[in-house]
């Protein structure tokens, strides 16, 4: 569904706030036949990097919907005379147009790129100094050799939807994020746009038109930096419309390569698959405890221990760690792949062990049944009430935490899974462990 909004008469209601869905340009509410003079719309602007490129080369791309009933000539930017010193991109009957002003005599126009109607389809036409090649949907439609040095003028203006000469020629239908640059694109660079790559910081562009803002200064900026403004002409309108522009990308927030501005996934989404961290949940006090991690090619990690430090192995898939307070710590990994993509950080709970054992060994500790299925109960002495228990499995990682609450204290296991598992006792600075067997 598609409301549309004559620009003249709702600005108040289209720029009091911030437009959720995507604004875009339509240049004629009515589709009207070419060379209908002084009923045309649009927009006009000028400026020098509009028409001279100090290596002599170019791209322009956009957004394009053509209105089913748009007549045979439908103009989308250009600047000069129909024969002077200028360029402009078109569609006539349904085939992308080009035409550069060169050397020759009269220019060159260049015919290739289907364009289907009322949908919206990506154009570019690009120039390297000594070929053209015209873009839908980012494929290659076709290429034209023309080592020649352009002559271009915007003595006239730059019309967008209306030609800046006596025939005013007119657009039916919808553009979207138009933009001119000093460089030729490469298929790649311009699937990049497509894919809504950010051009705002991109080498090479002069001009950038999104007709998006909170007014109609912003409606009508050239968002490239460069002081291309718009200036009306006959009044377009503008539309308000749910997602009018395809915007491949990876839509899912937790990926690396998430894209906030993508309306649709395309597949591409990354990730770094995260591991268990392996090593010792019950080390010693101030002896060095080895720790590993599962290693991928061309990835780097960043290890982290809480209260101790990384002794080495820093920024490998090995690190060995001096623990320095007696009680819980943690051990904290976070891996980046080859393309710089960060993984979410893992985490294991350390229970840091005096190095005189014999003091733990005072405490009366007692775990049955052991092998155990279902529960288990902590049978310990008075000493050992009010203390927190912790219960790592293999990987080192919390299973279950609680308090001991009395001299015996069950406990369910019945969601766990078979395996070894350690039983941590806290008391102010020591730690009593046992190692309990899980046999469902």
């Amino acid at each position: 569904m598609r409301i549309i909004l004559a620009l003249t008469l709702l600005l108040p209601a289209l720029f009091g706030a911030s437009q959720e869905n995507k604004v875009v340009m339509l240049v004629n509410e009515e589709p009207q036949t070419s060379y209908q003079g002084s009923w045309s719309n649009g927009f006009v602007t000028n400026g020098e990097l509009l028409q001279e490129s100090p290596n002599n080369t170019w791209t322009f791309a956009a957004w394009v919907n053509l209105d089913p009933d748009a007549d045979s000539y439908n103009f989308i930017i250009g600047t000069g005379l129909w024969w002077g010193n200028g360029y402009r991109l078109w569609i006539n009957n349904d085939t992308l147009h080009s035409y550069f002003k060169d050397e020759t005599d009269g220019g060159t126009t260049r015919v290739s790129g289907l364009i289907e109607t009322d949908q919206w389809v990506h154009i570019a036409v690009t120039h390297d100094g000594n070929t053209r090649k015209h873009y839908v949907n980012g494929l290659l439609t076709d290429s034209w050799d023309e080592p020649y040095t352009f002559e271009f003028s915007t003595a006239n203006g730059v019309g967008i939807g209306w030609s800046a000469s006596d025939f005013n020629q007119t657009y039916n239908g919808l553009i979207d994020d138009l933009s001119i640059w000093h460089i030729a694109l490469s298929e790649d660079g311009i699937n990049g746009l497509i894919n809504c790559a950010d051009t705002t910081s991109n080498d090479g562009l002069v001009a950038l038109w999104d007709f998006q803002g909170e007014s109609p200064e912003e409606f009508y900026a050239d968002k490239s930096g460069y002081d291309h403004s718009l200036n009306a002409i006959n009044s377009p309108v503008v539309i308000e419309a749910e997602s009018l522009s395809f915007c491949g990308g990876c839509t899912d927030s937790q990926a690396c390569n998430y894209n906030p501005e993508a309306n649709e996934d395309d597949g591409s989404c990354e990730y770094v698959t995260s591991y268990a961290i392996t090593g010792s949940v019950t080390p010693l006090i101030f002896e060095t405890t080895a720790y590993s991690y599962q290693a991928s090619e061309g990835s780097s990690y960043e290890w982290s221990a809480d209260p101790g430090v990384i002794s080495s192995g820093q920024g490998t898939a090995e690190a060995e760690v001096v623990w320095s307070e007696v009680g819980t710590g943690e051990l904290c990994v976070t891996e980046t792949n080859s393309s710089d993509c960060a993984g979410e950080q893992v985490c294991i709970d350390i229970a840091i062990v005096p190095t005189n054992i014999k003091e733990t060994e005072t405490y009366d500790i007692n775990v049955y049944p052991n092998p155990a299925s279902t529960n288990f109960t902590i049978s310990v002495d008075e000493r050992l009430v009010n203390a927190p228990y912790k219960f790592h499995d293999a990987q080192g990682r919390l299973v279950k935490e609680g308090v001991i609450t009395a001299t015996s204290t069950a406990v369910n296991t019945t969601d766990f899974s078979s395996g070894n598992y350690t039983l941590s006792i806290i008391n102010e600075d020591q730690v009593a462990r046992q190692t309990i067997v899980l046999k469902k």
